[in-house]
């Protein structure tokens, strides 16, 4: 039951960003989450508390049970690592991971949740809530494969829903925002580096490149910039947690191409078989294709895996046959790129010119047609990455809200 308390986290902490709930029962508070009996053992019974303590107290717990799970998984792990199969050992090697993401995330949120006064911005409170979300997409990613490796390991059983964020967005409550029409850019770069495999530049390999990048950069600081010349570049790329604000520049699509073959079929997991893996805040890719070669038969076998918070694509091809790109949490823009999922939502709103006649659209079964205002204002670019508030550092084109 261990996991089941992020769910727990995520009601609770969403309630008490609610200044209309100051003090509830902990039954009335237990009630809206997926797991009232569970929440009721984890909260005094019957007694008018504080929300705010209790979100407080839940991203706490959510935080100590997930170092007793790594524990948990590293004491399984180590002992018997050499005799397990190759796929086992990546599952568990990619809940050690993202279970360490985990930590960060919910470490930022305990910060947010201390501040005085219990009043948050309204960015503080989005942030807080991403961050959230994003624990719920590392916990389920780390379930998928522990589920696909194996079936019979007790280490399977610890992994169960662990966050959910209804009492957050019922407590400290973020705010809609409105989608103001921005394309203005305050882009700031403070080192350049030239990739060149023909040793002219200052590295011949983009990881090289990157390992020489400073850590944990702040927004202000600017962008650490990776110029890639054109050519093939048969490399597995890692942008790490700590490489924040990092920006790769090509040549131009099918110029500069990063590609590899990793698949699941070989033993990697979905997770963690993507040629081009990004996890640091801030990252920007221009100007590349991103590529896997692994082909159809090898069924999932990811290009590009985006797990980095205000990122961005612009002018970027991501080439594959089965999960090719995996978005997998945080905020993310993606622009001038062309890619088709059965799993994502299409919708068109105020179409004009010679291509706005729906009549002969794709069959795709994720296309939903025309859509009305308070639809499409959802999805602008202001309300639904919040991307006025980060964009503009990344130098790359955007609409933030809609045009009326």
């Amino acid at each position: 039951m261990a996991f089941t308390h992020y769910i727990l986290v995520f009601f609770i902490i969403r309630l008490s960003f609610s200044p209309s709930h100051a003090s509830l029962f902990s039954d009335a508070i237990c009630s809206i989450t997926p797991y009232p009996n569970l929440c009721k053992t984890l909260l005094p019974r019957n007694n008018s508390i504080d929300i705010y303590d209790s979100g407080r107290l839940s991203i706490q717990l959510s935080l100590s049970t997930t170092s007793q799970i790594i524990n948990s998984i590293n004491d399984f792990l180590n002992p018997i690592a050499l005799l397990l199969p190759k796929s086992i050992i990546s599952a568990l090697q990619d809940c050690q991971f993202l279970l360490g993401l985990n930590i960060d995330l919910l470490s930022n949120a305990v910060d947010v949740a201390k501040k005085p006064n219990n009043s948050l911005e309204n960015t503080e409170a989005d942030d807080a809530e991403t961050w959230l979300s994003a624990t719920i997409t590392n916990k389920q990613t780390c379930l998928d494969g522990l589920q696909v490796a194996t079936s019979n390991l007790q280490v399977a059983n610890l992994v169960k829903p662990l966050i959910s964020k209804a009492l957050f967005k019922k407590g400290w409550n973020p705010g809609s925002g409105v989608g103001d029409v921005i394309s203005w850019s305050i882009l700031k770069i403070r080192q350049k580096v030239v990739v060149n495999p023909d040793g002219t530049g200052d590295y011949t390999t983009i990881n090289d490149a990157i390992a020489a990048a400073p850590s944990n950069s702040l927004a202000g600081e600017g962008y650490y910039q990776i110029y890639v010349v054109a050519g093939v570049y048969h490399e597995y790329v890692s942008i790490a947690a700590n490489n924040k604000y990092l920006m790769m520049v090509g040549d131009g699509i099918d110029k500069t191409i990063i590609t590899g073959n990793r698949n699941v079929p070989d033993g990697w997991t979905t997770f963690n078989c993507a040629t081009f893996a990004v996890d640091g805040q801030g990252f920007v890719a221009m100007n590349i294709t991103f590529k896997n070669t692994a082909g159809a038969a090898k069924f999932q076998a990811v290009a590009v895996r985006n797990s980095a918070d205000l990122s961005a694509f612009y002018s970027c091809s991501f080439e594959g046959y089965q999960d090719t790109l995996f978005t997998h949490s945080l905020r993310q823009f993606y622009k001038e790129w062309d890619f088709a999922l059965s799993t994502l939502y299409y919708a068109e709103y105020k179409n004009i010119g010679p291509g706005s006649n729906t009549s002969n659209r794709v069959t795709w079964p994720g296309y939903r047609g025309e859509i009305n205002f308070m639809d499409a204002s959802c999805f602008t670019v202001s309300n639904f990455i919040l991307g006025h508030f980060w964009l503009p550092w990344t130098g790359v084109p955007y609409t933030g809200g809609l045009y009326l």
